[in-house]
């Protein structure tokens, strides 16, 4: 279930939040960690500078990791306890 629809959040927020049925942040997020930044604007049709801001508005923040993967590498992002966030092949 989504929660309420928020204050701050523009129409276009509401809109995209109500097209997928889940809060903003994990649309972001899931969004962002599969198909990048560029593809995730072609989806929900904004622009890089209002990903920007929602990604700001939301709580999102965004790290860009740069290395030549090896067989068998993968990247993991962990919560403050510990638990894995996300995790990544590098294959």
């Amino acid at each position: 279930m989504v929660r309420q629809l928020v204050n701050w959040q523009s129409t276009k927020m509401n809109a995209v939040q109500l097209e997928y049925g889940r809060p903003l942040e994990e649309i972001l997020s899931e969004l962002q960690n599969e198909r990048g930044a560029s593809a995730t604007c072609d989806t929900l049709g904004i622009s890089k500078a209002t990903l920007g801001y929602w990604n700001l508005k939301c709580g999102i923040k965004v790290i860009r990791v740069a290395y030549q993967p090896a067989e068998g590498e993968e990247v993991k992002v962990y919560d403050k306890n510990g638990g894995i966030k996300f995790s990544k092949n590098g294959n």
